[in-house]
């Protein structure tokens, strides 16, 4: 799947999933747009993927910071061709019944996992409309379309991105503008490393998918270069599990 020749902006890009997804838009050809609440990580990120391109530091959730980092990206490489809404959180401290999860914790939940993608998405639109062509892959989660006790604020604010997706499927279409949601399950990465370096959590959640193994990043990142690549060309509006089977049960 070649990327040669365009420019991908990557959130939540440091480490984790955007790390391995910005790997392999690199190896793929891509120009890189690395955004992270820190520069460092995402500086490194960039280094380590030996790809051209930038890192830019923003929170997703301040319209401001990301008004101002895209404008920066498309000073510094050009126009931006694909967005992949990476940035999450799962929560504020470990998973918890609703009527304990605080109303900070679920605003900064769907600030960052809601608000981000729509922020990100209403910056970079009016270019993609007027080239006429674009993607947009927003990462959610499988945890938004089954529950998940303990983290309401997560799998509402997932199964949100899913339906925003939807919509901006159908709004942007004629525009030439695709966008889909990828939605991983249990994946080695630092959000699920807490429970998974106990080895009894870890077997616990294991049990659960019947591949009987959590997810590797480069897994999901391959499937992020599939819904962003021509490969694709025909999809969108569309959700696209990466998670071993755990849904299916």
């Amino acid at each position: 799947m070649d990327m040669t020749g365009r420019i991908a902006l990557i959130t939540g890009a440091g480490s984790g999933l955007g790390a391995a997804i910005a790997h392999s838009f690199a190896k793929a050809g891509a120009t890189l747009a690395l955004l992270d609440l820190e520069d460092a990580p995402a500086r490194a990120t960039l280094e380590a993927a030996g790809a051209k391109g930038v890192s830019v530091t923003a929170d997703v959730s301040d319209e401001r910071a990301v008004t101002a980092a895209t404008a920066a990206i498309e000073a510094d490489v050009g126009p931006i061709d694909v967005v992949i809404n990476n940035a999450g959180v799962a929560g504020i401290g470990g998973p918890k019944p609703l009527h304990e999860t605080p109303p900070e914790e679920w605003a900064h939940v769907i600030a960052v996992n809601v608000s981000g993608p729509y922020l990100v998405c209403r910056s970079v639109l009016p270019s993609m409309i007027a080239r006429r062509r674009g993607v947009i892959v927003n990462v959610a989660s499988a945890a938004g379309t089954v529950a998940l006790a303990g983290r309401s604020p997560y799998v509402a604010s997932k199964a949100a991105l899913i339906n925003l997706t939807r919509n901006l499927a159908v709004e942007y279409a004629e525009y030439g503008i695709r966008a889909n949601a990828l939605c991983p399950g249990w994946m080695d990465t630092p959000l699920t490393r807490w429970r998974l370096q106990d080895p009894r959590a870890a077997a616990k959640v294991t049990s659960t998918v019947p591949m009987g193994r959590v997810g590797a990043p480069e897994e999901l990142a391959e499937a992020a270069l599939f819904l962003a690549s021509d490969s694709s060309r025909y999809m969108t509006g569309q959700t696209l599990i990466v998670d071993g089977g755990w849904t299916a049960v």
